[in-house]
């Protein structure tokens, strides 16, 4: 419980931190700054168990592929989950 929700909250300022940089360098070659177009088009998890207990209470099952449901303040774009 109390090491996956320090995980998450690492994960989700990681995540953050990599849209700032991917921002700054597109802004600074004059791209798109847009959140979408910086975000990875793929989060993968290397167990569901670290992707269901971004959820406060964990789910109880998660099926594997592409999710439709997102955990609260999932700092990404839908599109890249």
């Amino acid at each position: 419980g109390a090491v996956m929700k320090e995980w998450r909250a690492s994960l989700y300022a990681r995540l953050e931190a990599h849209l700032q940089r991917t921002a700054t360098q597109l802004d600074a070659q004059g791209g798109d700054r847009a959140c979408a177009s910086c975000a990875p088009r793929i989060v993968a998890f290397t167990g569901k168990r670290q992707f269901a207990h971004l959820f406060d209470p964990p789910l109880p099952r998660c099926a594997a592929g592409p999710q439709a449901v997102l955990p609260p303040n999932w700092p990404l774009p839908a599109a890249a989950a």
